[in-house]
C-alpha cells in the first residue's frame, strides 16, 4: 500500500517539470495535496504534463516556461513562482540533460549546456526562493543528482562533473541553512524516462545492435534485477520533503535498485 503522503497546502516547485522524472514528481505531490508548479523550457510538453497532473485531485497543478540556460529567465520564473503562491516551501530541482560523448569530442556547447543546466539552474533556483524559506523559518530542498556523480563511466564526464557539483552544493548549503531549511539530494540510478530511452537508443546506434541487446547492456549490474520507475524516484523525493524525514540534511539517497551503494 503506498504511503499517504500529507503535503496538503504546501507550496512546491519543480524544475524539468516537462518531462523525465518531473512529471512523476510533480503529481505525486498533488496526490498529496500540494500547490505545484512546474517549470519547463518547452510550452507544448509543459502543458501536457501540468493538465496531468492537475487531474490527480486534492491539490494543483500550474506551469512556468523558462530555459534554465539563461540567468534572466531563471530570475522571471522565480519571481512569477513568488507572485503566484507567495513563496515556495519545498524546491525540487530536478531538471537534468545527458549526452555521451568522449571527452576529446566534447564541443564548449555540450559542456555548457550540462553545467548550465545541471549545476548553475540548481544554484541559481535555489538562490532565488531561498531567502524566503529563510524569513519564514521553514523549508525544504530536494536536488536530483544521479550515481554518475558517484561512480564513473566512459564518455560521462561531463554530466558526472556537473552532478558531483550538485552533491557538494548540497552538502555545502545543507550546513549552511540548518536547521531552518533541509537540503537533501536523491541519486536516481537507470530510470526508464525519455532521457534514458535515448541513451539505449543512442547505444544501439553507436554499437550496431539491437534496442533490446542495448537495454540489457545497460541495465546488467543492477542487483535488483530491473532499471527504476519515475514513481520509485518521486516516492524517494516525497519522502526526503516530508516530515517523516525531519532529521535527514545533508544526505544523498541512491534509489539505483542496489547499483550504487554507500
Amino acid at each position: 500500500m503506498p504511503h499517504a503522503w500529507n503535503f496538503a497546502g504546501e507550496r512546491v516547485l519543480v524544475s524539468g517539470g516537462a518531462g523525465g522524472i518531473g512529471p512523476a514528481i510533480g503529481e505525486a505531490f498533488v496526490r498529496a495535496g500540494a500547490r505545484v508548479v512546474l517549470l519547463g523550457r518547452d510550452i507544448a510538453t509543459l502543458t501536457k504534463a501540468v493538465e496531468v497532473a492537475a487531474a490527480a485531485s486534492e491539490g494543483d497543478a500550474s506551469g512556468v516556461v523558462c530555459d534554465l540556460q539563461d540567468a534572466g529567465e531563471i530570475a522571471r520564473a522565480t519571481g512569477e513562482v513568488i507572485d503566484r503562491l507567495g513563496g515556495i516551501d519545498i524546491l525540487v530541482n530536478n531538471a537534468g540533460v545527458s549526452m555521451h560523448v568522449p571527452l576529446v569530442e566534447c564541443t564548449d556547447e555540450v559542456i555548457d549546456l550540462n553545467l548550465d543546466v545541471n549545476l548553475r539552474a540548481v544554484m541559481l533556483l535555489t538562490r532565488g526562493l531561498l531567502r524566503g524559506m529563510l524569513q519564514r523559518g521553514r523549508g525544504s530542498v530536494v536536488n536530483v543528482s544521479s550515481q554518475a556523480a558517484e561512480r564513473g563511466w566512459p564518455e560521462n564526464t561531463h554530466y558526472s562533473a556537473s552532478k558531483a557539483g550538485v552533491l557538494g552544493f548540497t552538502l555545502a548549503l545543507a550546513a549552511e541553512v540548518a536547521p531552518a531549511v533541509r537540503v537533501n539530494a536523491v541519486c536516481p540510478g537507470m530510470v526508464m524516462s525519455g532521457m534514458m530511452r535515448g541513451n539505449i537508443r543512442a547505444t544501439s546506434e553507436h554499437k550496431h545492435i539491437s534496442y533490446d541487446e542495448a537495454y540489457e547492456e545497460w541495465s546488467s549490474g543492477i542487483p535488483m534485477g530491473r532499471m527504476q520507475r519515475t514513481t520509485d524516484i518521486a516516492n524517494a523525493v516525497l519522502f526526503l520533503a516530508s516530515d517523516d524525514a525531519s532529521e535527514i540534511t545533508g544526505e544523498a539517497l541512491n534509489v539505483s535498485g542496489g547499483q550504487t551503494t554507500h
